[in-house]
């Protein structure tokens, strides 16, 4: 399989974290104050080698998985621009999808994954105190007619628990 794994969670999501790729998932240490595990690997559609969006899941080594979720390219935004392009109708084969038939080019590089970005860096901010934020992308990550989450609080540790 040659989805360019690594290339992908190290140029378009850009990862910061200490953290290793095996075969298509990436494995990370996103903040030392837990022992928790952050997992990203790519969600399969039910037709072969295409790919919907990124899993991400939080193992603890002790407990196992903790949580899950799943974010869809499609809600996202991520191949907005591409799939406009297209004959297809919106809900159509392959919308928001992007399929890995062993090509030379990376199968997402049409993508626009700022929005998912964004999503990552929430997900991992609930998750794990004191990670280090995932930077921002050059394009804009508010796609229009993309649900954007509110902005999650932050919590210092002299703040009073509620």
């Amino acid at each position: 399989m040659s989805l360019f794994a690594e290339q992908f969670f190290q140029q378009e999501l850009r990862l910061p974290y200490v953290g290793t790729v095996v075969a298509d998932t990436y494995y990370a240490l996103p903040s030392t104050e837990t022992p928790a595990r952050l997992r990203l690997d790519f969600h399969r559609t039910i037709v072969e080698n295409e790919y919907g969006g990124l899993r991400l899941t939080t193992v603890h080594p002790t407990v196992g998985q903790i949580d899950t979720v799943t974010l869809s390219f499609a809600e996202h935004g991520v191949f907005r621009e591409r799939d406009a392009s297209r004959t297809e109708r919106w809900g159509d084969s392959q919308t928001g999808c992007f399929t890995d038939r062993g090509s030379s080019e990376p199968p997402w590089k049409s993508g626009d994954f700022a929005a998912v970005r964004d999503a990552v860096n929430k997900y991992v901010q609930m998750w794990f105190p004191g990670a280090t934020p995932v930077p921002t992308g050059t394009r804009a990550s508010r796609v229009r007619g993309v649900r954007q989450l509110p902005d999650l609080p932050t919590r210092t540790p002299s703040s009073p628990s509620r």
